[in-house]
């Protein structure tokens, strides 16, 4: 079995060395396939990213799978979802998953679990669990919904996939022809990985969740999704919209929306700065503790 990993980039000089070591100390019963996408970073990253290359070529690091490429590229692109399937379309494997360039694999036998997963079920897509860290690599204080699911549970929530997106995307993998029926939508920069799994779901794929723990996924100041602000909710109501979906999440996404156009006002900026604030307290005691989406 081939797994092929997929690393989107761009300006993360700071993490993607924790990124690539993460990927290249996997050990186990498989081939490994590593594509580096990075969309023409102006900082250090392409110099790790050259150094890198030339430890694979030199042959000096010890990789422990049964055999192990690497390939990248450092050329301007339209963003993550162009970049994944650019290096989807350069791959072999037929496993598939992304690992963005700010997360890692928490163990090295990571993927010889997800191999010995797709291995042992007629799996379409396997998901498991990852745990939250901070910018410094020390433990993030969040707690995920989907970490706390077993196979069973996990089934009964995939039925509100369309309200919420509770799929923690780099502990998830995929065989190949769910990317080859489902593209990852170019149109989309935040919510690419939630449209992938709705669609893939439609398409009647079957998911296995399993318990072990796959990734770790980094929650830091510079993040896409933390900087992201209107654009993010904005994409939010048109998978809504897309997938016709009416839910209490819809309705947050809609007001959060209103209070950034607000809050873009001078005048107002204080004001809708705090109710966004207790608004956000609020919608994550209602989704991510009472389930109401």
């Amino acid at each position: 079995m081939k797994i092929s990993i997929i690393t989107p980039a761009y300006n993360q000089a700071a993490f993607i060395e924790e990124t690539l070591k993460s990927i290249w100390s996997q050990q186990g019963d498989f081939d490994l396939e590593h594509i580096v996408a990075d969309g023409g970073s102006t900082d250090a990253t392409r110099d790790i990213l050259e150094r890198y290359d030339a430890l694979y070529r030199s042959g000096d690091f010890p990789f422990a799978c049964r055999s192990f490429t690497f390939t990248w590229w450092s050329r301007p692109d339209t963003g993550q979802s162009q970049a994944i399937n650019r290096g989807f379309d350069r791959s072999s494997g037929s496993i598939l998953a992304w690992l963005n360039s700010d997360d890692t694999y928490l163990t090295a036998d990571s993927l010889q679990h997800v191999r010995d997963t797709f291995s042992r079920y007629d799996a379409d897509i396997v998901v498991g669990n990852a745990r939250p860290i901070a910018g410094d690599g020390t433990a993030a204080g969040h707690r995920w919904f989907i970490n706390t699911l077993d196979n069973r549970q996990f089934q009964v929530s995939l039925r509100n996939l369309n309200k919420n997106n509770f799929l923690l995307q780099p502990a998830c993998f995929f065989r190949r022809h769910v990317w080859e029926k489902n593209r990852i939508d170019e149109n989309l920069h935040f919510l690419l990985d939630w449209d992938f799994w709705l669609r893939a779901y439609q398409c009647g794929f079957r998911f296995v969740k399993t318990d072990a723990d796959y990734a770790t996924c980094r929650i830091h100041a510079a993040a896409k999704t933390v900087q992201a602000g209107k654009t993010k909710y904005d994409e939010g109501l048109l998978l809504f919209k897309k997938h016709n979906t009416w839910c209490l999440n819809r309705v947050y996404y809609n007001i959060y929306r209103i209070l950034m156009k607000i809050e873009a006002q001078p005048l107002w900026a204080g004001p809708a700065g705090r109710l966004i604030g207790y608004g956000k307290r609020f919608r994550n005691l209602l989704v991510n503790r009472l389930r109401l989406y």
